[in-house]
């Protein structure tokens, strides 16, 4: 599916997306995506959680002349996620939808990583965790664990 949605209001603006869940053998798989957009002048909020039950939180970031170090955090039902991998996927091209893998790293031990980036790049960090059935709420009878998927866009900064 596809949705259009023009954003007239300048400052950041936080998009998610749930998608239904998904069965795979034993599996249930759980799908989010975060997006954060910005229009106009406007600067990205750190610490901005809207808490989905796997979310990638900015946290804070340092300009070194063209390059930025962010530092994002992963949690899992609002508490940091220790050693979660992140995945570091960038644009090849400012405005371009295709994107390469650049980086997998872990989380430290209160769920953050601090990546280095290129403000004219767009950024998709995604990760993931499993955990047994009977931990989450509405799993089906013959599921033994659910995988909880999740993404956060970054757009590019100029």
């Amino acid at each position: 599916e596809k949705a259009d949605i023009t954003l007239t209001v300048a400052g950041e603006h936080t998009l998610v997306l749930e998608r239904t869940p998904s069965r795979y053998w034993l599996q249930e798989i759980r799908d989010f995506g975060k997006s954060t957009v910005l229009v106009g002048d406007a600067e990205r909020i750190p610490g901005h959680v809207v808490n989905l039950p796997l979310e990638v939180v900015y946290l804070e970031s340092a300009q070194d002349g063209d390059r930025v170090t962010r530092v994002f955090q992963v949690l899992y039902d609002g508490e940091a996620l220790s050693g979660a991998e992140v995945e570091v996927f960038q644009s090849l091209e400012a405005t371009e939808n295709l994107y390469e893998v650049v980086d997998e790293v872990e989380t430290d031990a209160s769920g953050r990583v601090s990546l280095v980036m290129d403000p004219i790049h767009a950024y998709v960090l995604e990760t993931s965790h499993s955990v047994p059935s009977r931990e989450v709420d509405g799993t089906g009878l013959f599921i033994t664990q659910v995988r909880f998927r999740s993404t956060l866009f970054l757009g590019a900064s100029y």
